[in-house]
């Protein structure tokens, strides 16, 4: 009896063992022919750096991949290039890269080294640190874009497009410091006592700014730099809605007069005299004509000092917003 009972766990040790084994042999050709790029795996992003002039965040390509992913503080962007343009107003901004196959053939590395850039908030007056500082100054905003900044009566005031508890909206920030503020560079070093909403509109998408150049007719001292024959570009600009054919335009302009250049501020009151039953006529082609438009200038501001280095950066930011 002892001998059958060995004979027979000898007989079940085989036959476990044996399933075992084929089992393990499926298992092996089944992972061999469904993870074929288990050997072929992308090279790991290397060299990422942004450049603060330029705002552009770089890095090396990848042999095989044919899209990358930016992480920037924790939010992911898909690019099919080895570079994104990118504007800063975190005070740091922490930077990863992973690259992708979408084949399928080669399979994906993990991310690449962290860079971490930091703004410098003591010594630069650009788009990215006075986005920065009107973040601090009123943290319950998102800026999608901003229009102009600039100093007066000891505060600072910037226009823009803001996200509020999900609404969009644009509006004129008053920023206050408990000491006094002569330029934007004083905001930095300045204690924030508050801010306030000036004005508030409902964002409109048509390029109003652009059709009112062309009838080359403006109101105020606007008007009085168009007859001293001064040439206009826009740097960045707005549209606020009121109504079908009544709105407003807040824009940072460039003036120049041979070697002479300036940048303005200003706030536009425009109302159609001659009204379309269309919004998007009242709001381009209608400005085009003089006859068909009563404007009134609301704010005029000649930036100076460095209101007119972040009025440049601007220049070469917002094109990208």
């Amino acid at each position: 009896m002892k001998i059958k009972k060995l004979i027979g766990n000898i007989v079940l040790f085989l036959a476990i063992t044996g399933l075992v084994f084929v089992g393990c042999k499926f298992l092996i050709q089944h992972f061999q022919t469904h993870s074929g790029n288990d050997d072929k795996v992308l090279q790991v992003v290397k060299n990422v750096k942004f450049n603060a002039e330029d705002n552009l965040l770089t890095w090396d390509k990848v042999e095989h991949a044919d899209s990358y992913v930016a992480s920037i503080n924790g939010e992911e962007q898909k690019v099919s290039e080895n570079q994104l343009y990118f504007v800063p107003i975190s005070t740091t901004t922490e930077f990863k890269v992973k690259a992708y196959d979408s084949t399928g053939e080669y399979a994906t590395p993990g991310w690449s080294n962290t860079y971490t850039y930091t703004l410098n908030l003591d010594k630069e007056v650009t788009y990215s640190t006075v986005s920065s500082l009107i973040s601090k100054a009123v943290p319950s905003l998102t800026i999608k874009k901003l229009t102009s900044a600039y100093v007066q009566d000891d505060s600072l005031f910037t226009d823009g497009v803001f996200i509020n508890n999900g609404e969009t909206k644009f509006e004129t920030l008053k920023i206050v410091f408990e000491q006094p503020i002569n330029c934007i560079s004083d905001c930095f070093v300045r204690n924030i006592r508050g801010a306030k909403t000036i004005n508030e509109f409902d964002v409109s998408e048509y390029d109003s700014a652009s059709y009112l150049l062309q009838s080359n007719k403006f109101d105020g001292e606007m008007e009085k730099r168009r007859q001293e024959g001064y040439e206009f570009s826009i740097v960045s600009s707005q549209t606020a809605r009121e109504d079908i054919d009544s709105y407003r335009i807040f824009a940072t302009y460039k003036l120049t007069r041979g070697d002479e250049e300036k940048y303005i501020q200003n706030h536009m009151r425009v109302s159609i005299t001659n009204p379309s039953t269309n919004e998007k006529v009242n709001y381009t082609t209608r400005l085009t004509n003089p006859e068909n438009v009563f404007l009134f200038e609301r704010s005029y501001v000649e930036l100076k000092g460095d209101e007119i280095d972040f009025a440049k950066s601007m220049e070469s930011v917002i094109k990208y917003i």
